[in-house]
């Protein structure tokens, strides 16, 4: 029997991340998802460090890596007003270091350092309970929940590998071909003048990110939510984390944008593959031309082998009541939304209230 692994001795030391340290945090990513991290995607993913976007702290025993956490900063609107405040991500501790109390340590440390630099809110989404509980001690108050909603496309498939039914397998494809037929029967059809598009969004021109961008505008208005523009989008959309592409399928009517679905592929444990909802966003009154885009999201990620289609339920009663039309329905899994600190969430009609703000995977991108 092997006896397990002794971190080396000493006390981890914590300090702040710059660009020299990302072969660091390359590695911490690398060793947190299971998968080997790329430079560019590294560089990508946080900005290359650049302290207006990204801020990073890292724990180390001597020059080995063994914790990370790092806040994006993003520009909010709020009442009309644009507000500086942070988004926590990228919390990952070495297994074999948990004894070093590096939770809460690196998050207190991240928490001291945005006080000074005139951030007065962070804001987070958590998906394990136990992960809530040790945030609220950190002074996080939850003001709501977002359920992550579900499309089976491939119902018997999915069962099979969630269930690890291997023996069942040989039956799941005759099952989900009847599913896909009526799938095909009930489909949205395009209606008379809409025309639809699906491409990668990186090869889409800039008037149409512009248009997108207005629809999404048009849905947050009144909301706490980002501002967006062409080039924001195409930043934004570049890559996958992976280093694959995003996808855009739109609906219009005599030139004009109605609708609008950014999605991706993904794949998740036990070998699942689904096809993730980032986006939807369309103008009032425009539900059918919405639920055509979608039908051509369903076809892409069916031809991708998709068993699923996922959506964060984090942008309002529109989308939520489109997408159960469709035939999307409420998981298991849910992502509790925290703020900090949370007293803001007390005294403040606006960042306490769930209902005012805007969230979905497009914020998250984490599957």
């Amino acid at each position: 029997m092997s006896s397990p692994a002794t971190p080396a001795a000493g006390v981890a030391k914590i300090r702040a991340l710059g660009p020299d340290d990302l072969g660091a945090i390359r590695q911490m990513l690398s060793q947190r998802d299971g998968r080997e991290w790329d430079e560019r995607s590294t560089r990508w993913f946080l900005y290359n460090l650049d302290p207006a976007r990204c801020l990073a702290w890292g724990a180390f025993i001597g020059e080995k890596p063994v914790g990370l956490t790092s806040t994006f900063l993003r520009t909010l609107t709020v009442r009309g007003d644009i507000q500086r405040v942070a988004y926590w991500a990228n919390l990952y501790v070495d297994p074999e270091y948990r004894d070093q109390m590096l939770y809460p340590r690196l998050p207190m440390t991240m928490l001291n350092a945005l006080k000074p630099l005139g951030i007065e809110m962070l804001y987070a989404p958590v998906r394990l309970p136990q992960l809530t509980k040790a945030h609220l001690g950190l002074g996080f108050a939850k003001i709501g929940t977002m359920p992550v909603l579900v499309r089976p496309l491939r119902p018997a498939r999915f069962i099979c590998k969630y269930k690890k039914l291997g023996w069942a397998k040989p039956l799941a494809g005759p099952v989900d071909l009847l599913f896909r037929a009526g799938l095909a029967v009930t489909s949205a059809r395009p209606g008379a003048g809409m025309q639809i598009g699906d491409g990668r969004l990186e090869e889409a021109t800039t008037e149409r990110l512009n248009a997108v961008a207005r629809l999404l505008a048009e849905r947050s208005e009144g909301r706490i939510a980002q501002g967006w523009n062409a080039n924001l989008l195409r930043e934004r959309y570049g890559q996958t984390r992976e280093g694959g592409s995003y996808r855009l399928a739109a609906s219009e009517r005599d030139g004009e944008l109605t609708a609008a679905a950014i999605y991706r592929f993904a794949e998740r444990g036990d070998g699942i593959q689904v096809g993730v909802l980032m986006d939807l966003a369309f103008r009032s009154g425009a539900g059918r031309d919405a639920a055509a885009a979608l039908r051509a999201v369903e076809r892409a990620t069916l031809a991708a082998d998709g068993e699923l289609l996922i959506y964060l339920d984090g942008l309002g009663d529109a989308n939520r009541e489109l997408l159960k039309r469709r035939g999307f329905r409420v998981s298991p899994e849910v992502y509790e939304f925290l703020v900090w600190p949370k007293k803001l969430a007390a005294n403040d009609d606006w960042f306490g209230a769930w209902d005012r703000w805007e969230f979905s995977f497009r914020d998250h991108d984490a599957f």
